[in-house]
């Protein structure tokens, strides 16, 4: 499963560059970054990209799209974000990357505290609307309570 050009993760890789949030030198976590098609684009101008994803076929292919760019700076944790001892990873990221994810969550608000234990930064990019026939549909009807929380939580 390759990513069509990375168009998605290059769109926010050159938003996160441009805000001075990544630079050559950033640690970058990425949680549930299944392909890569954010992780691929970011991992290409930062140190280091540790990856959080759950599912091993996603982490097949993770590898293999790294390979097929010659990308070796991304290392694995294969668990959920929820099982993760973030006392092992506290304050160690510049910046956190939670993409089409966070809904997944039954904690929402909690799981982005732990996120802002273990980075200076968070960034949550996610797909809205997708193009099916001619139709726009939402994908994400309930991003506004994300965003509400998010902003809750200051």
């Amino acid at each position: 499963m390759e990513i069509s050009e990375y168009d998605y993760g290059f769109r926010i890789r050159d938003i996160l560059k441009r805000e001075g949030l990544i630079s050559s030198k950033s640690k970058v976590l990425d949680i549930g970054a299944g392909p890569g098609s954010l992780t691929i684009p970011v991992a290409e101008i930062v140190d280091t990209v540790v990856v959080i994803e759950p599912a091993k076929e996603m982490v097949k292919y993770l590898l293999n799209n790294a390979l097929k760019r010659n990308i070796t700076n991304i290392k694995i944790i294969n668990k959920r974000w929820e099982e993760v001892d973030i006392s092992k990873i506290e304050g160690e990221f510049d910046l956190a990357l939670c993409s089409n994810v966070l809904q997944l969550f039954r904690d929402v608000d909690n799981q982005l505290l732990r996120i802002g234990l273990v980075s200076d930064c968070c960034c949550v990019a996610m797909s809205i609307y997708y193009e099916f026939e001619g139709y726009r549909i939402c994908r994400c009807p309930y991003f506004i309570c994300l965003y509400n929380i998010i902003k809750s939580l200051g």
